[in-house]
């Protein structure tokens, strides 16, 4: 896989919330989602807004030399941790692009002071249950709603053990 330089920016330049909202409401991106319905453009944008006003919360593009590959949240937690949601660009899946995005972010949550991410998937959602093991995510729990994993920030590695990094 050649790997790009991948950059994280803040989700805030014109035309972020257009494309945040295209991507939210793709079909597979609904598919893979706890909230599968279609979001109209009002509330998304109150969404972004509010997102973008808490200081607990990291709304943040991805992007390579390509252009925009997807969308991280990192919602602190009061544990001293952080959740972790991730989207990648329509356009842009199927490409090992995840991987990189989830160092990125484990990156990001270290600087941020983080001591560890949780991410929520889709039991049904292989490609993003692969793309977070193999950044040295552990699975913690699993129903037939969900499968939660964990990595831990304290190593200061940014991907675990895992030479697929």
């Amino acid at each position: 896989m050649n790997q790009r330089a991948l950059v994280l920016r803040r989700a805030d330049r014109v035309g972020d919330v257009e494309l945040l909202l295209a991507w939210r409401n793709d079909a597979e991106t609904r598919e893979a989602s706890f909230t599968t319905e279609v979001v109209a453009r009002a509330e998304h944008e109150a969404w972004v807004a509010r997102r973008l006003a808490d200081p607990r919360s990291s709304l943040l593009i991805a992007e390579d030399d390509e252009g925009a590959i997807g969308v991280v949240r990192i919602e602190r937690t009061a544990d001293g941790g952080g959740e972790i949601h991730l989207t990648i660009a329509p356009g842009r899946r199927g490409s090992g692009l995840a991987r990189q995005v989830f160092v990125a972010a484990l990156d990001h949550a270290r600087r941020l002071g983080l001591r560890h991410l949780v991410a929520a998937v889709h039991p049904a959602n292989e490609r993003s249950l692969r793309a977070l093991r193999a950044v040295g995510y552990a699975e913690i729990a699993r129903t037939a709603e969900r499968v939660d994993l964990r990595a831990d920030l304290s190593s200061g590695a940014p991907c675990g053990a895992s030479p697929a990094c």
